[in-house]
């Protein structure tokens, strides 16, 4: 997957979270955790990769902390399956 850190400010960025999956949006797997990450620039894209062989309906990634500030921001979130 890959992350776009926003146009303005740093203190929003994400620093610490994890990716999730389920197939019935209740119950969820743990798919991928990051800690202490930063974002040099703004609108950089970072590409995370793992190891991962199953696919599931719902992703969502739940951020635990950021920079500072008292909300989040991101430019934009994507899944990218790599053959």
């Amino acid at each position: 997957y890959t992350i776009t850190s926003p146009n303005d400010a740093a203190d929003r960025d994400l620093k610490d979270w994890n990716l999730q999956g389920s197939d019935d949006g209740v119950n969820w797997a743990i798919l991928d955790t990051r800690t202490g990450e930063t974002f040099a620039n703004r609108f950089l894209t970072k590409r995370y990769d793992f190891d991962g062989t199953k696919a599931y309906k719902y992703y969502r990634l739940n951020v635990t902390n950021n920079n500072g500030s008292g909300v989040i921001q991101v430019a934009e979130w994507r899944l990218v399956r790599v053959p």
